[in-house]
């Protein structure tokens, strides 16, 4: 009986190399069968590159678990560059809307023509609105990007 499976297969390899040819092989455990697909055994030799395989699985295996992948690490960073391009974005309507509103007050204030001055209250005020509006999904979007970097830095 042999000790590793894979020794059993390297010897049936070496038989299949010595030009021998295999009708069938059973592999008996726990005193079950199995019937193993003959093209397997095609005479190479199979343990030594089963033991690398094993030696680096059990070296993969020592390694500390990084907290942070790269992958992840990267994700967050990106999604760290979004906020600041949400905050800019936000910072950026805010200015207009004032800007607009100092607009508002100069066209209440200086503008004699009754006709112009409608025309130009009613302007900035659209405009005013739809800045607003404009801000509130932007804010809403800051709010959801801020919950996925919560996420990806609690993972």
């Amino acid at each position: 009986m042999l000790d590793k499976l894979e020794v059993g297969f390297d010897f049936l390899n070496t038989v299949v190399a010595g030009g021998e040819t295999l009708i069938k092989v059973l592999l008996i455990e726990n005193g079950k069968e199995s019937e193993l697909p003959l093209e397997v055994f095609d005479g190479f030799p199979c343990l030594e590159p089963i033991q690398q395989l094993e030696n680096e699985w059990k070296y993969l295996l020592s390694q500390p678990v990084r907290s942070i992948s790269i992958i992840d690490q990267e994700l967050i960073d990106l999604t760290r560059k979004r906020m600041h391009q949400c905050e800019a974005n936000v910072s950026s309507q805010k200015l207009v809307i004032s800007r607009f509103k100092a607009l508002l007050i100069r066209a209440e204030v200086s503008i004699r023509d009754q006709s112009i001055r409608s025309r130009l209250i009613l302007h900035y005020n659209l405009e005013i609105d739809r800045y607003e509006q404009q801000m509130a999904k932007s804010q809403l979007y800051q709010q959801q990007v801020a919950r996925r970097l919560d996420e990806l830095i609690q993972v």
